[in-house]
Parts: C-alpha cells; sequence; structure tokens
C-alpha cells in the first residue's frame, strides 16, 4: 500500500497491518525520529511562562504547565477536576476563596451581611445539620448566647 510521509512528504510503500495499528506514517527512521523530537511551544496555564513539549502530550492532554509545581498549584481547590465544592471537616464545609480556607457557614453570613464577622460572633445552624448552610439556616449569636441555647437544647 502507498503512503505519503507525514514528515518529508514523500511516497513509500508500507504493509495494511502497520496502518491499522498506527504505524506506517514514516518512509524512514530519520522521518521518525524528526516527527518524534519536533517540540511546540505552549504557555504555561498556571503561570503564563512559554515552555516546549511534545504533541503526544498535548494529544494526551496533557503539556498544560511549565513544570510540576505550576500543575500542583493550579489545580487544588476550585481548579481540581475532583472539586466537589469544598471538604468537610469536624462535621462543617471548608471552601477556599482567595487562597484561604474559610468555614463556609461564615463566608455565607459574610456575604449575606456584605461584611467580616468578628470574632465574638458564631454562626449557628438552626436545624443542627452543619452542612446545611442555606443563610435561613444560619444565626449570628455571641459565645455566651451559643452555650446557653445548647445548653438548653440537651436539657430538653
Amino acid at each position: 500500500m502507498l503512503k505519503k510521509c507525514k514528515i518529508c512528504g514523500k511516497q513509500f510503500k508500507t504493509d495494511s497491518w502497520k496502518i491499522k495499528n498506527g504505524r506506517g506514517k514514516y518512509c524512514s527512521k530519520d522521518c521518525m525520529k524528526v516527527a518524534f523530537n519536533t517540540q511546540v511551544t505552549r504557555v504555561c496555564k498556571y503561570c503564563g511562562v512559554e515552555f516546549k513539549t511534545y504533541p503526544s502530550r498535548v494529544k494526551k492532554g496533557w503539556g498544560l504547565y511549565c513544570s510540576h509545581r505550576c500543575h500542583s498549584n493550579f489545580e487544588i481547590g476550585e481548579n481540581s477536576p475532583c472539586w466537589l465544592g469544598g471538604w468537610v471537616q469536624d462535621g462543617y464545609k471548608w471552601i477556599t476563596k482567595g487562597g484561604k480556607r474559610i468555614l463556609e457557614h461564615r463566608y455565607v453570613l459574610e456575604q449575606v451581611l456584605g461584611r467580616k464577622l468578628e470574632e465574638n460572633e458564631i454562626v449557628h445552624h438552626l436545624d443542627g445539620n452543619k452542612l446545611n448552610n442555606h443563610p435561613e439556616n444560619l444565626q449570628i449569636m455571641t459565645h455566651r448566647d451559643h452555650a446557653i441555647l445548647h445548653s438548653n437544647l440537651r436539657k430538653a
């Protein structure tokens, strides 16, 4: 079977089984070496630096970052393909905002109020579900009032 070389354009003879198996693209080992050693220029998705990588890496969906460090820094938190909107620790949902980890229920009330919560302000979940962070389920209290409320709830 006649085929055209992907590097030099020369016609060459190859077997159909080679083409079927993804081979038979180059007329010689020299053309194959050129193909495998040709790099493309990309821009790092994290830092914006130009770098060179192989087309085969780009084809596989790789070659997006100039280094492992940039890849690790970019794909954390909300940028991670595994991100589900936060993580749970001690029963509370945590999120990342501006590179900092914060409790989601505090963030939600800060957005509703339009200000940062003070240190002495506690966010109470009215239904007792620490993962239900809807504004209607959240109430601001002082440490003292919150302790009294939970003390009364335990007695009831």
